[in-house]
């Protein structure tokens, strides 16, 4: 049974204790989430002038079906890519949480968070707690209005 509360911070004294994503903001510096891979994108690299590199993102969902996007830069790439794989079971800390940048986000999140080769990341044994796949429905109304390209998901009766 895991051990949650919505206050967001770390309850360290509790191996079992897990950040609802939910709870995540950018005054949260002390959390670990426990949660589902449900996309892993590929490398990708970067070019501007300031620098130059690679990254990855992946989408995360927890019990709560809260989804968030991660991205992983550089070292951390090379660290983390290889253990990553859609549909595992991660405990995840010591990434940075940060406001999202909605002209690059996949999922329905005020923040993100970006993991650096210093992160703490465990796959663990799928206890099915967390559904396979998460979806952030929207009205129809809405689609048209939406002020950037992205992936929704809709769902809708032929008669």
């Amino acid at each position: 049974m895991e051990a949650e509360t919505d206050d967001g911070g770390a309850d360290n004294g509790n191996p079992d204790y897990y950040t609802p994503i939910k709870a995540l903001s950018t005054f949260i510096y002390d959390w670990r989430i426990k949660a589902r891979l449900t996309k892993k994108g590929i490398r990708k690299t970067y070019k501007n002038p300031r620098s130059e590199g690679y990254f990855m993102n992946i989408e995360l969902m927890d019990i709560h079906g809260t989804m968030i996007q991660a991205t992983f830069f550089k070292d951390a790439v090379d660290r983390f890519d290889p253990m990553l794989v859609e549909g595992g079971i991660y405990l995840m800390s010591g990434g940075t949480v940060k406001m999202a940048n909605m002209r690059f986000a996949t999922v329905k999140n005020d923040f993100c968070l970006v993991f650096d080769r210093n992160a703490e990341i465990k796959q663990i044994a799928d206890d099915n707690s967390i559904k396979e796949r998460g979806y952030q429905f929207i009205p129809l109304g809405e689609v048209l209005t939406e002020d950037r390209i992205r992936i929704i998901d809709f769902i809708g009766i032929l008669t």
